[in-house]
C-alpha cells in the first residue's frame, strides 16, 4: 500500500514527506520566476539607477574588489562593497546588461527562499517551509525588491543565516554570514546589539559560567573588528568613515523618532496585507501560551532571537530617512514566525490546507489589486514605463534642444545611459536644476508629487504638453507660455 504524501506524526501534526515537499518548493520558485520575468529587462530605478547598478558597472569594469576606494565615493556612498564584489564578478562573467544584473538580484531573491524553506523545515516541518516562503512570495515588498539591484535581499539573506548559525552555536558558520551581512550595510550591526542583549538574558536566566559567557560575547562580535577595518581603510584613503550626505540624514529628535516608529511599524506590521499575519501571530503565541503548547529548545530559542532581533532593527531604523524596502528582513522574519505557529498549531488537516489560502490572501490582494509607484510595490514598473515614454517624446529632435527642469529620476533617465532609457537615443543637453531657466519642465506623480500638482494648477505661466499615465504613475510636460 502507497504511503500517503500527507501525513500525521507522533504529536499529531500534518507533515508532507520530504520528496513531495521539496518538488512544491521548486514549483513555487519556478512559478515565482515566470512571474518576474515580465521585470527583468526593465531599465532601472530610483536607487538601482543611481546608484548600485551603475556602481557594480563600474565595479566590474575596474576589476571585483572590497577595498573602500574600488570605485568612486559617489558610487559607493560610503558602504561596504561586499553587494558591489559579488555583482562585479558575476557581470564580470555575464557581462553588464540589464537583463545579467536583474538576474544576479534574482539569483540572491532564490537563495534566500531556499533558505527560509531549509531553516523551517529543519527546525520544524516541511510544511512550515513551504508555508514561509508562499507567504513571502506574495509580499509585494519582496515580489519587487527580488529583481531589483539593490542590497536588502543579500543583507536579508545574510542576516538570517547568521541567526539561525547563532541559534545552533555555530560559530565559524556565525562569523562568516555575520561578517557578510556587515560587509553589505552597516545597519547589520542590529544583529550584534540583539545578540549580545539575547546571550546577556541568557546568561541571567541560567546562570552560566561567566568566562563561558565572556567567550560567547567575544565570539558575538567578532564581525564587528570586519567592519572596524573596512571603516579605518576607508578613513585611510578617503579621509571619512561614513559618508558625510548620510550622517547629515541621520536624525535623533524625539518627535522625529516617534513619527518614524509608527510608520515603520505600520508598514511591517499592517500595510500590503500584513495585518491578518500580525493578528494571527498574536492569537497564535497567547494560544500557544494558555496550551503550554510545547516547542523544543532550539525552537524556542529561535523565536526568542527572531523577536528580539527585531525591536532592536526596527529602532535602529527609526533613527535614520524612511523607506520601507530598509525592513525587508523584518517582513522576513514576520513570515517565518507566522509560518511555523501556525503549522505548529494546526492539528486539523482542514485548517492547515485553507491556511496556505487565507494567510497569504491579503497580500496577494494587495500586489493585484494596489500597484502602487515606489520601490517597494510592484507598481513601480508602471513609473519605468512612464519615465520611457517620457524620455522617448523628449529626445526626439523637435523636443530636445529646449531647455529643460527635470528632477533627479528624468535627468538621470536622459543623460546616462547606463539607466536603460535612452537605447539608441543620444543623451540629452541642456538639462537643468533650475526652472527659472527652462523652457519645458518634467515632473511626475512618483518624485515630486506636490510640486506636480501646483504645475498643473500654474495655467498662467505653463501650458502642459503631453501627459505620460499608467495607473498610480503620472508624469506631465509643461512649456513656459511666453510673455
Amino acid at each position: 500500500m502507497q504511503e500517503p504524501v500527507l501525513s500525521i506524526s507522533s504529536t499529531g501534526r500534518f507533515l508532507l514527506k520530504p520528496p513531495v515537499a521539496h518538488f512544491l518548493f521548486i514549483i513555487c520558485c519556478v512559478g515565482f520566476v515566470l512571474a518576474k520575468l515580465p521585470y527583468m529587462q526593465l531599465p532601472y530605478y530610483w536607487d538601482e539607477a543611481w546608484v548600485y547598478a551603475p556602481a557594480i558597472q563600474e565595479m566590474a569594469a575596474a576589476g571585483p574588489s572590497l577595498a573602500p576606494d574600488a570605485i568612486p565615493a559617489e558610487l559607493t556612498r560610503g558602504h561596504p562593497l561586499l553587494f558591489h564584489f559579488l555583482g562585479g564578478l558575476w557581470a564580470s562573467l555575464l557581462g553588464t546588461s540589464i537583463l545579467s544584473l536583474h538576474s544576479y538580484a534574482l539569483c540572491i531573491s532564490l537563495l534566500l527562499l531556499l533558505s527560509i524553506y531549509t531553516i523551517l523545515s529543519r527546525r520544524f516541518n516541511e510544511v512550515a517551509g513551504l508555508l514561509g516562503v508562499i507567504l513571502l512570495c506574495v509580499q509585494p515588498l519582496f515580489f519587487t525588491q527580488a529583481v531589483l539591484v539593490l542590497p536588502e535581499v543579500l543583507l536579508s539573506l545574510l542576516l538570517l543565516l547568521s541567526l539561525d548559525a547563532y541559534a545552533q552555536q555555530k560559530w565559524w558558520r556565525y562569523v562568516f554570514f555575520a561578517s557578510g551581512a556587515v560587509l553589505t550595510k552597516e545597519t547589520a550591526v542590529a544583529l550584534f546589539a540583539a545578540l549580545t542583549i539575547h546571550s546577556l538574558l541568557v546568561f541571567v536566566k541560567q546562570r552560566n559560567n561567566a568566562q563561558q559567557q565572556l567567550l560567547t560575547l567575544i565570539r558575538i562580535n567578532i564581525p564587528l573588528f570586519v567592519l572596524a577595518v573596512f571603516l579605518l581603510w576607508q578613513k585611510a584613503v578617503r579621509g571619512w568613515m561614513f559618508f558625510p550626505y548620510h550622517l547629515e540624514l541621520m536624525n535623533l529628535d524625539m518627535q522625529f523618532i516617534a513619527h518614524q516608529f509608527l510608520h515603520y511599524f505600520n508598514f511591517i506590521f499592517v500595510y500590503q496585507g500584513r495585518n491578518i499575519l500580525s493578528a494571527l501571530l498574536i492569537i497564535a503565541a497567547v494560544f500557544a501560551y494558555r496550551r503550554q503548547f510545547l516547542m523544543l529548545t532550539e525552537q524556542k530559542r529561535l523565536s526568542v532571537i527572531f523577536g528580539i532581533f527585531t525591536l532592536v532593527f526596527l529602532f535602529l531604523c527609526v533613527v535614520n530617512f524612511y523607506s520601507g524596502r530598509y525592513v525587508l528582513v523584518l517582513v522576513v522574519l514576520l513570515c517565518m514566525t507566522t509560518a511555523f505557529l501556525t503549522t505548529q498549531l494546526l492539528a486539523n488537516r482542514l485548517l492547515l490546507i485553507l491556511s496556505f489560502i487565507v494567510l497569504p490572501f491579503p497580500s496577494l490582494f494587495n500586489l493585484i489589486s494596489h500597484p502602487g509607484k515606489d520601490d517597494s510595490e510592484r507598481g513601480y514598473a508602471d513609473a519605468v514605463a512612464v519615465l520611457q515614454q517620457a524620455t522617448g517624446w523628449l529626445t526626439l529632435p523637435e523636443h530636445s534642444t529646449q531647455s529643460l527642469y527635470a528632477p533627479f529620476l528624468m535627468k538621470n533617465a536622459l543623460t546616462d545611459k547606463r539607466q536603460g532609457y535612452l537605447n539608441e537615443a543620444r543623451p540629452r543637453a541642456n538639462v537643468t536644476g533650475d526652472r527659472t531657466l527652462a523652457e519645458y519642465v518634467a515632473l511626475s506623480s512618483f518624485e515630486t508629487g506636490e510640486e506636480l500638482e501646483l504645475l498643473l494648477r500654474d495655467t498662467v505661466n505653463f501650458e502642459v504638453l503631453r501627459t505620460f499615465e499608467i495607473n498610480q504613475a503620472k508624469l506631465v510636460i509643461a512649456s513656459r507660455k511666453k510673455k
